[in-house]
């Protein structure tokens, strides 16, 4: 392998290993600043930023795009290359608007950056700039400000490299060039959300996240996407300055984190834009209702009146719908309690997501629950019950009491089937973050935080084990999922000590084989790739219900 010097440090690389991928390695106090290079992209070497001097080489090189040398001694802050880099700010910045403090790119912007870390503060440019279009609705979440762009290609590399859709061209020639829709086509395929991540600038900006909240005031907080069984790693972006406030908007974006046993860099507009459920249409008390009048309980007199309701009805009357939405934390403890105590119980996990199943090869999963696989491997695909043998159950009067943990009763069946179920079962208890039309027909409601509000673990349809972590306190009285399981096990003389979702992860994996010896902090930010037959079924299992 090659070994080279940069700024004094020695490091050894892999043959064709480039020398801005082999600085990136070592901890340089001044790092090699780029705007076209993306790790995820091809190499187009159009904006010269990330020139670099190498001894006996008769100018400053790319270092993104030349390859390391056997001894080969590189200076990112050489004279010609500091100089290099300050001219081609200086070019970019000669027609770029400066109206940083109105753009919504403004402390995340990579121009803006590098010029701070470059000391170029001032342009010795007359004011007056080319105009170029503004707010161009390219597509159904993104607009295009063509003065800002500074056509670094990335986003036309992506719709022709990662999508194939071809959407955005380079249009024009010298200082009229610019990125524009290809004739009779918009920005709307399923990814077009990463051409705004892409963007080093405030060219391209998302709808949803326009002007909503100022990049200084979000907090970053690592997270797994819950729109489909493929678990992109992302990040939960939430306003530090409006935090658990019944009503107002907390979570303003997810954005995806590079896993490469994942999703690499990329995530879909559908788990991209699929966050409205954590702030709107909340549960956040619990209630009981009897003869159409509602009482407000604390959460243990909610507890105490749901093992009321599992007392009074039969366990062979007794159907429980669980969510393959719901953490492993979660359904472990519901298998202790509904096996343990209740072993004649209706138990099911397979009821149908709220969405149509898609798929397209890359990222979206048809299965659009987050933690299937994680179902399987606790036991529930290989024994109990279908949610239609549930639902029939209650059809022709089989059931006393329905257990909805999660659903929307009126998405997952038609709407007559299920007013005939809510009109034939005697009592109804409705566990989940939303409110619903069934939750609303409820005889005892529990409000659930939303994965936003608490730490757990879901295993995708690859079989990797991933944790996500809290970035919110939940909303109310809500309390994640695995807590009511935890004090009824408590309620029937089964204490379960667990504090937190890391002490049930630990009971869980005492149990389960495959979880055998790992903690939370060994599964990581990019998860753990689980080996087990069981799992392997998950996928196949979790296609054949969606497509049934």
């Amino acid at each position: 392998m090659p070994k080279l010097t940069i700024d004094g440090q020695t490091v050894e690389v892999p043959a064709g290993t480039t020398i801005l991928q082999a600085a990136r390695q070592l901890k340089l106090m001044h790092e090699v600043p780029t705007f076209c290079y993306h790790p995820g992209l091809s190499i187009a070497g159009n904006c010269r930023m990330c020139l670099v001097e190498v001894e006996k080489a008769p100018k400053p090189v790319a270092s993104c795009a030349t390859p390391v040398a056997e001894g080969m001694v590189v200076h990112v802050m050489g004279e010609k290359a500091v100089a290099a880099r300050k001219a081609v700010i200086e070019f970019l910045l000669s027609n770029h608007p400066l109206d940083c403090p109105i753009c919504d790119r403004a402390g995340e912007c990579v121009l803006q950056d590098n010029s701070m870390q470059e000391g170029l503060l001032q342009s010795r440019f007359a004011p007056k700039k080319i105009n170029k279009p503004k707010v161009q609705d390219i597509g159904p979440h993104v607009v295009l400000d063509a003065e800002r762009c500074i056509m670094c290609s990335r986003c036309v590399r992506f719709v022709d490299e990662v999508t194939h859709t071809h959407e955005l061209g380079i249009f024009g020639r010298g200082n009229s060039e610019q990125i524009g829709l290809a004739p009779g086509k918009r920005l709307d395929n399923a990814y077009s959300g990463n051409v705004v991540d892409l963007c080093p600038v405030g060219a391209l900006t998302a709808k949803e996240f326009r002007f909503q909240s100022r990049a200084w005031f979000l907090h970053k907080t690592e997270s797994v996407c819950p729109s489909c069984a493929r678990g992109c790693s992302i990040t939960v972006e939430t306003n530090e300055s409006r935090i658990n406030k019944v009503g107002q908007k907390r979570v303003y974006r997810l954005m995806p984190r590079e896993n490469p046993h994942v999703n690499r860099f990329w995530m879909c507009d559908e788990g991209r834009f699929r966050f409205g459920f954590v702030d709107e249409n909340r549960l956040v008390r619990s209630v009981a209702r009897e003869a159409g009048r509602e009482t407000v309980l604390t959460f243990q007199e909610a507890i105490e009146a749901f093992k009321r309701e599992l007392d009074t009805a039969h366990p062979e009357r007794t159907g429980v719908l669980l969510s393959r939405g719901s953490t492993l934390e979660d359904l472990f403890l519901a298998r202790e309690l509904f096996q343990g105590h209740h072993g004649k119980t209706d138990v099911a996990t397979d009821a149908p997501a709220d969405r149509p199943p898609s798929e397209d090869g890359f990222l979206i999963h048809p299965d659009k629950w987050p933690n299937s696989a994680g179902a399987i491997l606790l036991g529930y695909g290989d024994h109990g019950h279908r949610w239609v043998e549930v639902l029939d159950d209650a059809e022709h009067n089989r059931l006393d009491l329905l257990v909805v943990v999660g659903h929307d009763l009126m998405r997952i069946a038609p709407m007559a089937q299920i007013e005939d179920v809510l009109h034939r079962v005697k009592r109804m208890v409705y566990v989940g973050p939303n409110a619903t039309a069934g939750s609303a027909r409820a005889n005892l409601v529990i409000p659930t935080a939303t994965f936003a509000e608490r730490d757990g673990t879901w295993v995708n349809a690859d079989g990797r084990l991933q944790r996500f972590h809290k970035a919110l306190e939940p909303l109310g009285d809500a309390v994640p999922e695995w807590r009511i399981w935890r004090d009824l096990l408590g309620r029937y003389g089964t204490p379960f000590l667990a504090t937190d979702e890391a002490a049930v992860f630990k009971a869980a994996a005492s149990s389960i084989p495959q979880l055998k010896g790992l903690t939370y902090d060994a599964i990581g930010s990019h998860g753990v790739a689980l080996k087990n037959a069981a799992l392997k079924r998950a996928d196949r299992a979790t296609a054949g219900a969606v497509r049934s």
